[in-house]
């Protein structure tokens, strides 16, 4: 599985910088004492907002979605129920992508990509803050208002979900946001779907 210094270099060569270079500039946005470990997220922000095609953790992000599926049914017990919201577009993007996936994986839903976003994303409260910002800024600055859904999740995406719902500063996103934000982002960093497997799911429609 790639280290985060393979894909900080990843990025860093992405953006046309060396890993040393890369360091600098996010040392320079956030103070000399910023923990190494927001760069990883602040370097893919960044190469987002670059408009590269560049996506080195596409084969990790998979890794992590085959790892909760394994989880779901190995410790099926230690996966309960949570009610949650997602954008529309969001929650249309899961949906599809599950659909799909689901001719090779025949027991993967929408849980498992929602649970593996909860569980990958950002660690620090202000990476998530800065991850669901730039989508908000993408979408006017606010989504429409949903119905919850429930989903069963792991015991680490639950702690993420807990951690999202206490009292928040006022202006800060909601778990409302912050959990859609984390799940595009995660399906964002899933390898492309195959061809055959996209002319499948258009053939349904």
């Amino acid at each position: 599985m790639p280290t985060d210094f393979r894909r900080l270099q990843n990025l860093a060569r992405a953006l046309g910088l060396t890993y040393q270079q890369l360091l600098a500039q996010y040392h320079t946005v956030h103070g000399p004492g910023a923990p190494r470990s927001g760069a990883l997220a602040w370097a893919r922000l960044r190469a987002a907002r670059s408009g590269t095609s560049a996506v080195p953790d596409t084969a990790d992000a998979q890794q992590e979605l085959d790892a909760g599926l394994a989880g779901s049914l190995t410790r099926a017990r230690d996966w309960t129920p949570r009610s949650l919201r997602l954008d529309p577009e969001v929650l249309a993007r899961l949906v599809a992508r599950a659909d799909t996936d689901h001719t090779e994986q025949r027991r993967i839903a929408p849980r498992h990509y929602i649970d593996a976003a909860l569980r990958t994303g950002p660690r620090l409260s202000r990476e998530r803050l800065a991850c669901t910002r730039e989508f908000l800024r993408a979408r006017g600055g606010s989504l429409p208002r949903t119905m919850p859904i429930t989903v069963l999740l792991g015991p680490d995406a639950h702690a993420v979900l807990t951690s999202l719902r206490s009292p928040r500063a006022a202006g800060r996103p909601d778990a409302h946001a912050i959990t859609s934000a984390l799940t595009d982002h995660f399906l964002n960093r899933l390898p492309p779907q195959p061809p055959a497997q996209a002319q499948v799911q258009a053939d349904r429609r």
